[in-house]
């Protein structure tokens, strides 16, 4: 039951160079209902130690860490002799811990421990104290303490944004007003303008979020059967299509007519139930598509539609209608779902004779996309790809929704306390050497010249090493992997399509100041040297970098202590004579007078930034 407390014993082990020796162990309880965190054990551990010091001949005024791991598979029962109890823990080491433990940070919620048998607590001396004055840490050992501060604090900070984000969102979404009214453009628009806008939805420019496909894969599917126009449709696709596009091209008296014959319509081509539904606060939905969660005991709706007779009665946008009236049927009538996923549906705003497919997800924000152009479900004269086009979208609606309902099927409760649902579905990948690596991610990297566009997540794999994840279109490898080898370019660790027209990149996490934001006093001729290296290893080797601002040049310290640079996005980068600029580029920059959307990087495009940083260096 939730008001009895959660009571376990969690072994301390001292670490010793690259062993871990049992101590004793520490007794936690909690009350799930109530909130208590990971440093309340932390803390729990150190006072044991210190109550027991001189049994333990550890000078009480040491400072101590203390890191709470998670052991996959449990290593014995957590009582016994001293003795048994040591002779237990023998077999652990680093690399043991690297291949069969979790950690969990300060911050995260005691409930999220998956088997708290399985916990131990590792106690680290980093300063043993005399036992007449404290001893004062190395310089070595404060280095190291202050830079696990730092970046358990960065760790935090990224999680807390995340789920500040969510929180915001939702509070957003408790305000509005019902659907009718919310769809209405004067009140997106206000949305749109808010300081920390929650809704990314295209409108204005430059108010959209990373692509939903990184959130769940039936979106990824979807765009991968409309990009293939060599897939066979069935004789029964196509007949059904030819008979929805004759009811659509019908003239109706009114909404409702449409809206019947419509889901009737749909029902039979899709093959599975569509109906209205009115909610508790009577608002209401033209029609959902409902799945039972059995593991969850809630209803999810993988797809949502909305209504219009026709586009001269319509006062809202429909597509944004269908949004928010799915937003609150997961508020009103599903709200548990919001903890367990992040909610994914299609909707289908019909408008008179006109049907527009859109994606929906909640994660930091809601995020509403259009899959499709809006498609003319009505008799015309263009060539018959038109009509194949319809069909294709409407069978490939055919082919996903059944994974989205078996999405829902199958959910389970995560891990208390785990944000993963408002995170990319992509966790693990295989590396060049065949090993299984698994990715925690710790929150969004947003460059301040950045909007949210860019799908950049900071995460630690489960070989402690921190790394950036990025969801992107197009990508450089080849001259990412021959700077690297340079060391003028973060390590690239994985590199694959993930579907929908994506691409994921697992790099080296790199700590530093961009030129953009560095001090002057970091800016060396180290630095300019490093950055005319690396234009210079692209061009020899027929290749183009493209996008040389400052905000993708990172000035970075090498072993030798000097400063050198790293430049970081490759997405523009690519052959000498094919590579292109992208058809969506930002005017406002300086760049050579001959780049054009669209058109092809030149190396001469590359020389001219490159003059621009060097004008930097010449006017410190």
């Amino acid at each position: 039951m939730s008001g009895e407390p959660c009571s376990f014993r969690v072994p301390i082990l001292l670490a010793t160079a690259d062993k871990y020796q049992y101590l004793t162990n520490t007794f936690s309880e909690y009350l799930p209902s109530k909130r208590a965190y990971v440093s309340d054990l932390i803390n729990a551990a150190i006072d044991e130690v210190r109550d027991k010091s001189f049994r333990l001949k550890i000078h009480p005024d040491s400072e101590m860490t203390v890191e709470i791991l998670e052991l996959l598979e449990s290593l014995g029962p957590v009582h016994g002799t001293t003795q048994a109890m040591e002779k237990q823990f023998e077999i652990v080491d680093d690399a043991y811990l690297k291949n069969n433990a979790c950690d969990f940070y300060h911050r995260e919620m005691m409930k999220s421990l998956m088997k708290p048998e399985n916990v131990v607590a590792v106690l680290t001396i980093v300063a043993r104290a005399l036992p007449s004055r404290k001893q004062a840490p190395t310089d070595e050992d404060s280095e190291r303490l202050k830079r696990q501060k730092q970046e358990a604090e960065e760790i935090e900070a990224g999680i807390q944004a995340i789920l500040d984000g969510h929180e915001r969102l939702l509070a957003g979404l408790k305000r509005l007003p019902p659907p009718s009214e919310a769809g209405k453009t004067s009140y997106v628009r206000g949305l749109a303008q808010e300081t920390q806008p929650w809704l990314k939805a295209g409108r204005p420019f430059g108010v959209i979020g990373p692509l939903v496909s990184i959130y769940h894969t039936v979106f990824a599917n979807f765009l991968d059967l409309l990009a293939c126009p060599d897939n066979r449709l069935d004789l029964d696709v196509l007949v059904k299509t030819q008979q929805l596009v004759e009811a659509s091209s019908m003239f109706y008296p009114n909404e409702g007519m449409r809206q019947h014959e419509i889901n009737r319509q749909l029902s039979d081509f899709l093959g599975t139930n569509i109906a209205p539904m009115t909610l508790s606060d009577q608002s209401s939905n033209d029609g959902l598509v409902s799945v039972r969660c059995p593991k969850i005991d809630q209803d999810a709706a993988p797809v949502f539609l909305e209504y219009k007779a026709e586009a001269d009665r319509v006062s809202t946008e429909p597509c944004m209608q269908a949004a928010f009236g799915y937003a609150r049927y997961y508020l009103k009538y599903s709200k548990k779902l919001l903890n367990y996923c992040c909610c994914p549906s299609f909707t289908l705003a019909i408008t008179g004779p006109t049907l527009q497919v859109s994606a929906v997800v909640l994660v930091d924000d809601m995020l509403v996309q259009e899959l499709t152009l809006p498609l003319l479900l009505k008799d015309s004269p263009l060539p018959p790809q038109h009509f194949l086009y319809i069909a294709r979208v409407l069978n490939a609606l055919k082919v996903c929704i059944p994974q989205l309902c078996s999405f829902y099927e199958n959910l389970e409760k995560p891990v208390p306390g785990s944000i993963g649902h408002l995170l990319p579905y992509f966790t693990s990948y295989k590396n060049a050497e065949g090993q299984d690596v698994r990715l925690k991610y710790v929150g969004r990297v947003r460059p301040k010249e950045e909007n949210s566009r860019r799908a950049l997540f900071e995460a630690e794999t489960n070989q402690k090493v921190k790394v950036v994840v990025k969801f992107i279109h197009q990508y450089g490898k080849r001259g990412d992997e021959l700077l690297a080898k340079e060391g003028l370019a973060p390590a690239l660790h994985y590199f694959t399509p993930l579907g929908g027209g994506i691409y994921v990149i697992v790099m080296d996490f790199v700590t530093g100041d961009t030129i953009f934001e560095a001090k002057s006093e970091s800016l060396s001729p180290d630095v300019l040297t490093d950055i005319e290296r690396a234009v210079n290893l692209l061009h020899t080797n027929d290749l183009v970098f493209g996008d040389l601002r400052q905000p993708n040049v990172m000035v970075v310290k090498r072993e030798d202590g000097k400063h050198g640079v790293m430049l970081i996005d490759f997405d523009w980068c690519g052959e000498h004579g094919e590579a292109r600029y992208p058809i969506r580029l930002n005017r406002e920059i300086d760049w050579h007078s001959e780049v054009v959307c669209g058109g092809i990087v030149a190396e001469e495009h590359d020389a001219y930034m490159l003059s621009k940083i060097r004008q930097k260096f010449s006017g410190r």
